[in-house]
């Protein structure tokens, strides 16, 4: 019974071995394979020119101090002053 036991184990031993030196080999192949698409992409960078910066967004170009004003604030006109103007209706005196 032990002997069946021994080359059973043995078997199955040998099995496991196989596949994993078929493991190996595989893993071994894909590592050369990633390191030729390293190699290919280090090639590609440098053959083609950087790309140019993208222009700044529109709201970036006329105002530089925060995000856009709303249309209100911008079309908002200061009150006219009542000395330069003759024709404004001056309040009555009290």
């Amino acid at each position: 019974i032990i002997a069946t036991i021994e080359a059973g184990f043995d078997e199955k031993y040998a099995q496991l071995e196989r596949q994993h030196a078929e493991f190996a080999v595989h893993i071994q192949t894909q590592i050369h394979q990633i390191q030729q698409q390293i190699v290919q992409l280090h090639q590609v960078q440098q053959q083609t020119p950087p790309p140019l910066p993208l222009p700044p967004p529109p709201h970036l170009l006329n105002n530089t101090f925060g995000p856009p004003l709303p249309p209100n604030m911008l079309t908002r006109m200061p009150p006219p002053s009542q000395t330069n103007n003759p024709n404004a209706q001056q309040p009555p005196p009290l």
